[in-house]
This record gives structure tokens, C-alpha cells and sequence, in this order.
């Protein structure tokens, strides 16, 4: 990011920073002063040369700034090696990193979009009256989390935990596809839409479930704080 820029002549020249671009130009320069009559001095080829200093986050940059004129009468631009429209800098060691950085978060990603494994399959279900469109076509957990596939074209119900004494508190879901993703395993689970209502048991329930590891259930995956948020 560009923090600051110093010029030897900034009457003649217009800088503006953005984020990491720095754009300049050449500019006209009002002249004049007490008891004269002010004048404008057009940007003119060897003398309109000077330094710039451009300050960034990282680094430090100097140039030299030349005004080149055009080629003869016809107006095209001077063909020059030394004239330059654009300068972008490449740093082997931050493009090394940078793929580096990209590779692995394309590995992670791929080890979160990997299905875990089912552990229990064991579910069974009470349907209430008119409640056959909530109805679970499958039902599974993996030790974390619970799943649960309903017919295409369906409304997902909201799902609610069934505690002991019976009763009901709202649990947090996600959608993955076509499967709704409940992020809880329980004994007992009612999903409810309008009027409809079902009530899914998990026929054997393991209270330990699957501890999550480094802060996720993924294998090869590990959860950090980064300023304050978690990656």
C-alpha cells in the first residue's frame, strides 16, 4: 500500500495514490508574482524532469521522472525503450508465498467439502397427522452432526431439541445440497413446519458422539485465531 510520495518538483506534477497504484501525471504550472503578470508554463520536454520518492508499507522506491516529447510532426508517441506507461513489480518471494498460501486453502477446502463418514444409521421417525411432507427419507449422523434427506421440492421444517424433561429448544441447521445439515446429535429431535410435525429418534444414541480435534471434525484441519476471527 502506498503510505507516501515526495517530488523534487510537485508543482508539475499530479499524483494520486489508490490502495497500491500510484498514477502521476505532468501538469501546468501558473508563474508570476507581485508587480507581473501572471503567466502558465506548459509541461515541456527537459525540463520538466525530476526524483520521486514513493514510500509503501513494505518498501521504498526511487525513479527518475522525464518528460520525453512526441516524434516529429505526426503526432505518434516517441517509440523509446525508456518510455514506460505502466511499471508493475513482481517479487518472486511473494508470489512463492502467496501460492503457497493459495495451495493449502484450496487442500483445506477440499477436506471440508469431504463427506464424513456415517457412524449410525440406526433413526426411526413418528409422523403426525397431514405431516407426510416433512417426512425424512434418510436419516444419519456421524458423531457430530445429523442429517437428514427429505423428498426434492420440499420446505425444510425448523428442527427443535427434545430434552429430558420434554422440552423443546430450537437448533441451528445448515443445507448442504439437497441434505439438511442439523449441527447437534440427539436422542430426540421434532421438526416442525405450520401445523405438520415429526418426531425423529436416534435408536442409538452414543451421549460421547465425536470430539472435535484442533477446533473441527475434519481431519487434517485445524481451526485458528486470526485478528480476532476464526480460520
Amino acid at each position: 500500500e502506498v503510505i507516501d510520495v515526495a517530488s523534487g518538483f510537485t508543482q508539475g506534477w499530479e499524483f494520486l495514490a489508490s490502495d497500491n497504484i500510484l498514477y502521476f501525471k505532468p501538469k501546468s504550472v501558473r508563474m508570476g508574482g507581485s508587480g507581473q503578470e501572471g503567466r502558465t508554463m506548459e509541461p515541456t520536454a527537459g525540463t520538466w524532469d525530476t526524483n520521486l520518492m514513493v514510500r509503501t508499507n513494505r518498501r521504498m522506491y526511487d525513479f527518475d521522472l522525464k518528460l520525453l516529447s512526441s516524434a516529429g510532426n505526426s503526432g505518434k508517441a516517441l517509440q523509446n525503450q525508456r518510455v514506460a506507461y505502466r511499471v508493475e513489480f513482481q517479487y518472486p518471494e511473494d508470489e512463492a508465498a502467496s501460492r503457497a498460501k493459495a495451495s493449502e486453502k484450496a487442500k483445506t477446502q477440499v477436506k471440508l467439502d469431504e463427506k464424513v463418514a456415517p457412524r449410525n444409521w440406526a433413526y426411526s421417525m413418528q409422523v403426525g397427522d397431514a405431516s407426510d411432507g416433512i417426512a425424512p427419507t434418510m436419516a444419519y449422523d456421524d458423531g457430530r452432526f445429523t442429517y437428514l434427506k427429505f423428498p426434492n421440492n420440499r420446505d425444510f421444517p425448523s428442527v427443535f431439541l427434545v430434552a429430558a424433561d420434554k422440552s423443546e429448544s430450537l437448533v441451528n441447521t445448515h443445507v448442504e445440497k439437497d441434505v439438511l445439515v442439523i449441527q447437534r446429535v440427539a436422542r430426540e429431535m421434532v421438526l416442525r413446519l405450520g401445523n405438520a410435525v415429526v418426531g425423529v429418534y436416534n435408536d442409538k444414541y452414543d451421549i460421547d458422539g465425536v470430539p472435535p480435534t484442533d477446533g473441527t471434525t475434519v481431519p487434517g484441519v485445524k481451526r485458528v485465531i486470526v485478528g480476532g476471527k476464526q480460520e
